[in-house]
């Protein structure tokens, strides 16, 4: 990625906007702006996947469509890391599909670029902004996200 005295670069930000754009409308990411080797890590389940490419994104989408009757994702703050990384902090609203039970907390996504493209994005459960730190549900101990 460029330096940021160069006056052309690309902040994470600027990228993150574009490529999330078709996104908040179609559920889709602007893959011109995504490697092809994009991973998620979404730390909620001790066991999850690690999700790979255009095929995992959406697989990833799928899975949490199939949990949640309905959801929302409803982002808050964005917090610059570095040159390459920013940790989005959002609201998440859902109710489960099977048990109804509604659901409310801060979580936070890392998007980690590369180059001027999205290399990865970690999902972060139960955020908190003080300590940038996050637990699974039921409890476990915090672990810092940073």
């Amino acid at each position: 990625m460029s330096t940021r005295e160069d006056t052309d670069a690309v902040t994470p930000r600027e990228l993150l906007e574009r490529i999330l754009e078709p996104a908040d409308r179609t559920g889709d990411l602007d893959w011109s702006l995504v490697r092809e080797d994009f991973e998620i890590h979404d730390h909620e389940l001790p066991d999850s996947a690690v999700h790979r490419g255009h095929d995992g994104w959406h697989q990833w989408v799928n899975d949490w469509r199939e949990a949640f009757e309905d959801y929302s994702v409803d982002r808050t703050d964005q917090i610059e890391v570095d040159d390459t990384r920013l940790l989005t902090i959002h609201i998440l609203r859902a109710r489960g599909r099977s048990s109804g039970v509604q659901l409310e907390r801060r979580d936070a996504q890392l998007w980690t670029f590369s180059g001027e493209r999205l290399a990865r994005m970690d999902y972060f459960p139960s955020f908190r902004d003080d300590e940038h730190s996050w637990a699974r549900p039921g409890g476990s101990e915090r672990r810092p996200a940073l």
